[in-house]
This record gives C-alpha cells, sequence and structure tokens, in this order.
C-alpha cells in the first residue's frame, strides 16, 4: 500500500464522518510523531515566536492558550511538585489540550493525522512540542509499571492488523482514563483495555480533572494481545518502545524512511513480556465488570 493511499485511510477513519466504518489500526507513518531528538535547545530558541506566530495566525489558539496562561498559576499553585525541568508553557498546552470547549485539540490532532499529506500546513508545532515534552518529563520510562487505562471510540469500527505483525500505534495525541466508566462516555462502537508505559498521568494539569485521563503520546508502540469482534473490544499492550518517522522536522524537513526506535525504550528489555503477562491478566479481570 502506498504512502498516500495510507494516508487517506487514517484521514478517514479518525475524522469519523460515518458510523459504522470500520478501520485497520496500523503504525499510522504519515502522522507527525516528532519527539525533538538532539534539537530540542534549538526548538527552544525559536518556540517564543513560534508561538506568537502561531497564535496570531489561529483566532482558536489565541484564545485557547491566553485563557489557559492565566488559569495555569493556580493550577500550578495546587502540585506539590514538578519534574525538573518543567515549564510553564508545558503546563499552559496541557491545559489547552484538555480544554474540551475548546476545538484546539481536535485541531491539533487532525494535523498530526493529516502532516504526512502536506506539513506546511501545520498549524502547531508549538502546541506539539510543549505537549511532547510534557508528556516525556511527566513519564520518561514504564520500568515494569505500565498504567492501566480506557478508552472509547464513537461510530468508528477498528480491526486489528491483518498478517503477522500486530505492532500498532495510536496515530495521534489519544486521551484515556483510569476510570473505564469515564471512558465509556467517549464512545462504545470500539472500545480498548490498554496498558501504557508513555502515557502520563495529567489528571492535576487537566482543564477537566474529573476525568481522571493520562494523554499518550504519538509514538508509543504497542501490541494487540486481544480482540473481540463483538463490540470491536481490544486489549493493546505497551511493547516498551517508541518509534518515529520524523525528528526536528520543523528545523530540518526530513522525515525518514523507518520508524526509528529511540535508545530509551531499550532501558528495560524484559519489560515487554512481562507488562503482557501483568497487562492481559488484569483486563481479562476486567472484561467481566
Amino acid at each position: 500500500m502506498n504512502s498516500f493511499l495510507s494516508f487517506g485511510l487514517v484521514l478517514l477513519f479518525i475524522n469519523n464522518q460515518a458510523a459504522g466504518q470500520t478501520v485497520e489500526l496500523s503504525m499510522y507513518k504519515d502522522s507527525f510523531d516528532d519527539q525533538y531528538y538532539g534539537c530540542t535547545e534549538a526548538m527552544e530558541a525559536v518556540l517564543p515566536g513560534l508561538l506568537e506566530k502561531e497564535r496570531n495566525e489561529n483566532a482558536d489558539y489565541k484564545s485557547t492558550w491566553d485563557s489557559a496562561a492565566k488559569t495555569w498559576p493556580t493550577k500550578k499553585s495546587s502540585l506539590k511538585t514538578l519534574p525538573v525541568g518543567f515549564q510553564d508553557e508545558h503546563g499552559i498546552a496541557l491545559l489547552a489540550y484538555t480544554n474540551m470547549t475548546s476545538p484546539v485539540y481536535k485541531q491539533l490532532n487532525r494535523g498530526i493525522r493529516e502532516y504526512g499529506a502536506d506539513p506546511r500546513k501545520f498549524k502547531y508545532h508549538s502546541l506539539h512540542f510543549y505537549l511532547t515534552l510534557a508528556l516525556n518529563l511527566l513519564r520518561d520510562s514504564c520500568n515494569g509499571n505500565p498504567f492501566y487505562t480506557y478508552r472509547g471510540a464513537s461510530k468508528v469500527e477498528f480491526e486489528p492488523p491483518v498478517g503477522t505483525v500486530k505492532d500498532v500505534r495510536l496515530s495521534q495525541f489519544s486521551s484515556s482514563s483510569t476510570d473505564i466508566r469515564e471512558a465509556e462516555q467517549f464512545g462504545n462502537a470500539s472500545f480498548f483495555r490498554i496498558a501504557t508505559c508513555y502515557g502520563a498521568d495529567i489528571q492535576s494539569f487537566s482543564s477537566f480533572p474529573s476525568q481522571k485521563e493520562v494523554l499518550i503520546p504519538v509514538d508509543e508502540v504497542f501490541y494487540v494481545s486481544s480482540y473481540t469482534k463483538e463490540g470491536h473490544k481490544f486489549i493493546l499492550t505497551s511493547t516498551n518502545q517508541r518509534c518515529s518517522f520524523y525528528n526536528c522536522d520543523y528545523l530540518r524537513g526530513r522525515k525518514r524512511d523507518s520508524c526509528t526506535y529511540n535508545a530509551a525504550s531499550m532501558i528495560f528489555p524484559s519489560c515487554r513480556t512481562s507488562i503482557l503477562l501483568i497487562g492481559s491478566v488484569f483486563f481479562l479481570m476486567t472484561l467481566a465488570s
């Protein structure tokens, strides 16, 4: 399947335009998955001007960011600790993203999914950067202790990959919840039970903390360890690996031909097996709930 067709399928399923749409999960290589390895400082040097430019060109972004910036000092004061290196912009980005009354999170994720078609149309480089770094600071490794979360999808009926390769990614920043009842409110056309190594607990940073959100990064790789066709129910288990096709794309404008796995994903080589076993037991216990 060529990359253009692959991109078309991603766009088709995520836009959720038709009830009952059936789509196969995959690695979604056209999604913007930049992790900024080796260029974080260079990006931080251009970010103030870039953020200002993107906000001025996007009224939704400007109003949502400005609102989050006003809220952040109060939110920050309620937090006991912050990771070393966590900046105000990271907290503001999380507040802006989780503001469900704003279209920004939908626009951002649509841009991430459509990035491969025309990177020049992407209008959220600053928000993508700050969210990516925020998640990395809040949850930089699995260490054998994944989060067990749930994610509901409306309208789209997902199916597992065809063939022997069962690894998938979620194609965007993906919200999930540690509370199954919260996740069920977002849809039941498909339902995911997820063991995530790199998803970060952002409840304390969220505009809607009652959702008990764990935000999963674009580049985390999962294994489809179980699929039930009735109800399109999945168990996705982290492989304890992250991979990306893009790196420092805003500065260099290049995409790699293959997905490059970062070194951090290899710190715990036995983690995949243990997570698969523990996660499967946990989720099988919840199937009856």
